[in-house]
């Protein structure tokens, strides 16, 4: 058996039902179309089809357009990767959980005005992942740490899947200087307190003349030949998920929660929270740990009881493809920048 992915589902574009193989593998194969239920590919014309190829992009013309093919993107990725340091990932593997923050978090002040004022960005939380398959030095340093010493998380589409499914989410506010929880948490009841999508990030730039823009997801490219009249109804519709040009070798695909109903009104814009995701230790099966370039051998995983568990009990870590070509020295260079200020 094998999986396909259709439309109506309360994670955008990641409802799995269950179809015959061979099916399956022909319309894929046939049409070359990851992600399309077989039924409304039965129905659509030829001209349909051809607009949500993988090759189509960068002839794209309206909102429509754009929303078809983006809606079909996420469900055709093998696999999914966070970048983080290892510290991060040991307390990951400890409960097991992720942290998910509030946008206002975001490092990029573009993102987070996409989601309205102060007090409407209090009530979405995101975790980003990447979908490029090749290492990533920039995501390397950003994320995982100046150090290059750092890690990344590799989960394939149906595990990340299911841990989405059967996960619990819990909300509770956060002292970042102190790096704790305060309080006591709240359980989050999907479609009842909270909406999950899980979709893919598009990149753009409006020219300064304000008439033309320019999109990039993952390696293809639309130049202007989207009019920015469209590309802002793309943007209304979805929130959340669009970044300035910059920022595109992330490939982001971005997990986004909205709380929703009564508890909004709990939610204090001045203070910070945070959503735990907790999953049951089973589904850290078949995850994989990648160590950072700066990373010669194994021997750092000693420092962090649980990564050395995951280790003996799934032997699922592995060293980069660059481990000991790459020596960037940033932190020296941060504390010889400290040694001339206080001097």
């Amino acid at each position: 058996m094998t999986c396909t992915f259709v439309d109506s589902c309360p994670y955008t574009g990641y409802n799995i039902i269950h179809q015959n193989l061979q099916e399956n593998y022909t319309y894929k194969h046939q049409y070359n179309v990851e992600g399309v239920d077989e039924k409304k590919v039965n129905t659509m014309n030829n001209e349909s089809i051809q607009k949500i190829k993988w090759s189509y992009f960068s002839k794209l013309e309206t909102q429509d357009e754009l929303e078809a093919y983006m809606a079909k993107r996420v469900s055709g990725h093998s696999h999914f990767f966070h970048y983080t340091n290892l510290k991060a990932i040991d307390k990951i593997l400890e409960k097991p959980s992720f942290r998910i923050s509030q946008v206002k978090r975001f490092n990029d002040k573009k993102d987070v005005e996409q989601f309205g004022t102060e007090e409407e960005q209090k009530r979405f939380f995101s975790m980003c992942f990447s979908s490029g398959v090749n290492e990533n030095l920039s995501l390397w340093y950003l994320y995982s740490g100046m150090d290059g010493k750092g890690g990344c998380l590799r989960f394939t589409q149906n595990k990340l899947k299911s841990m989405i499914d059967k996960g619990t989410f819990s909300i509770v506010e956060y002292d970042y200087k102190k790096n704790e929880e305060v309080g006591m948490s709240t359980l989050l009841k999907k479609d009842v307190d909270m909406n999950i999508e899980f979709k893919d990030v598009l990149y753009a730039r409006i020219d300064k003349s304000g008439k033309n823009v320019s999109l990039k997801y993952n390696t293809m490219t639309n130049y202007n030949n989207l009019s920015v009249e469209e590309y802002q109804k793309y943007v209304r519709n979805n929130k959340g998920f669009q970044k300035k040009l910059i920022w595109y070798y992330e490939k982001e695909t971005r997990l986004l929660i909205e709380i929703k109903g009564e508890l909004v009104q709990k939610l204090d814009a001045k203070k910070d929270y945070v959503i735990m995701w907790e999953f049951d230790r089973k589904l850290l099966k078949g995850m994989q740990i990648k160590l950072a370039p700066e990373n010669e051998n194994e021997d750092v995983v000693n420092e962090y009881k649980n990564i050395k568990r995951f280790m003996l009990e799934s032997s699922g870590i592995s060293l980069s493809e660059n481990a000991g070509d790459i020596k960037m020295n940033l932190c020296d260079k941060c504390d010889k920048n400290k040694k001339k200020i206080n001097h």
